[in-house]
């Protein structure tokens, strides 16, 4: 798939890395076989019924991303000099203190597996991440964004500041998904902002 190509239907792209290694089958809430969409004419959607089944699947909550040594080398470096400036230069110890756990954490982040999480879509509830439940009207928008050769759709909030909400799923369902979540959101570009690529830079 090219993910900068404004559609409404999925078109996953040849030369793209495998998918998700998660099941191919996507079951619904009470356990019964979702088919996954084929043969259908790109143009059309699934109409919003009473008896609308939500589709669900199992994919990783991010994906994790190989750190090597010296990512841990610079890491430290840019810590010690951080400290330099927290502890000499502005004489704040509550500024070194905080750049110490916030240094912990990044590396327990960086050390932690990503866990399989169960995702829900379904056009009369809305958008289930595990139990938590996120309706659409809290999303303007919805794209999708190709991370290291994974797909995810990517929801864009409606109140500013707050953070997207990203779904991985595996390439088996990405046309049933994308026309579902199309009935009730438009589909537009998304291209990683400023915090996204530096966040990718570092690794994280």
């Amino acid at each position: 798939m090219n993910p900068d190509r404004q559609s409404n239907y999925w078109a996953p792209d040849e030369s793209a890395e495998p998918e998700l290694a998660v099941p191919a089958a996507t079951l619904g809430v009470d356990g019964e076989k979702i088919e996954t969409a084929s043969n259908t004419d790109s143009n059309s959607q699934p109409a919003l019924t009473n008896d609308d089944t939500p589709l669900t699947w199992e994919a990783p909550e991010f994906i994790f991303r190989p750190r090597s040594a010296m990512w841990y080398v610079w890491f430290t470096i840019a810590l010690v000099v951080m400290l330099f400036v927290a502890i000499v230069l502005m004489r704040s110890i509550t500024f070194s203190i905080l750049l110490v756990v916030m240094a912990a954490a990044v590396i327990i982040y960086a050390k932690r597996p990503p866990a399989m999480i169960t995702y829900s879509v379904s056009l009369k509830e809305g958008i289930f991440v595990g139990n938590k439940l996120y309706p659409f009207e809290n999303f303007r928008s919805f794209g999708v964004q190709n991370d290291m050769g994974y797909y995810a759709l990517v929801f864009i909030p409606t109140q500013r500041f707050h953070p997207s909400l990203t779904m991985y799923f595996p390439d088996a369902i990405g046309e049933e998904l994308v026309d579902t979540v199309g009935v009730r959101l438009p589909l537009q570009d998304i291209h990683p902002d400023v915090i996204d690529r530096i966040i990718r830079k570092l690794h994280l």
